[in-house]
């Protein structure tokens, strides 16, 4: 139950982290960023770092460059203990740089344009921001740090999936939620339900959103 709840702790941070985003510059991160001849550059995790307390982390990427040059190698073995749940042994990729155990909703952060909180017209409490992963990890650092939450939880490897399985809390994933909420999730949530809360302005009834 200890490193359940330091997951949870972590994903509040994170959604603390998006609202002093969204303060200093109007806007939910983006998903990607990337350069002048729209190479990828990095995602949403390195946007973050400023608001997690990682400024001189931050300081040390080049952001000119991508995530996975050379010049950036260092920066990218660090591990970022927000970014890891301790209930997962694997730390790094095959290069030597650490890993995320969290991903965000394709739906909300993922494109090169920001959304903004007006945006999520199904209401910040209805809609999944970020999410556990247990398979698939990829560095912190790499642009493409995204999943798709309608593909279900624990169904796919590249989808959303916490490790919880051998605990009092049985098989299930936690979620930030947009109002910077963790709820805890069946695994065999009702699919309808699950695509509600994915989507930011699905308009669905309200009874979609309810979350047993």
């Amino acid at each position: 139950m200890a490193r359940h709840s330091a997951s949870k702790y972590n994903l509040k941070d994170i959604g603390d982290a998006v609202y002093d985003h969204d303060d200093d510059r109007g806007t939910l991160p983006r998903g990607i960023t990337d350069g002048s001849d729209l190479e990828p550059l990095h995602g949403w995790h390195v946007t973050l770092l400023p608001y997690l307390g990682h400024e001189v982390l931050h300081e040390q990427i080049d952001l000119e460059k991508p995530w996975d040059n050379a010049a950036n190698a260092k920066a990218f073995r660090t591990i970022v203990p927000q970014f890891r749940n301790g209930q997962i042994e694997q730390e790094f990729d095959d290069e030597g740089r650490a890993d995320s155990h969290y991903a965000a909703n394709v739906l909300v952060v993922s494109g090169r344009e920001p959304m903004v909180f007006r945006d999520v017209t199904d209401g910040l409490g209805n809609t999944l921001f970020v999410g556990e992963v247990n398979d698939e990890f990829r560095a912190w650092g790499h642009p493409y740090s995204f999943r798709d939450p309608r593909l279900g939880l624990n169904k796919v490897p590249h989808g959303f999936g916490g490790p919880w399985h051998e605990t009092p809390v049985g098989e299930r994933t936690q979620m930030l939620l947009g109002d910077g909420s963790v709820r805890s999730l069946d695994n065999d949530v009702d699919p309808a339900v699950l695509n509600a809360l994915s989507t930011p302005a699905g308009g669905e009834p309200r009874e979609l959103h309810q979350v047993p």
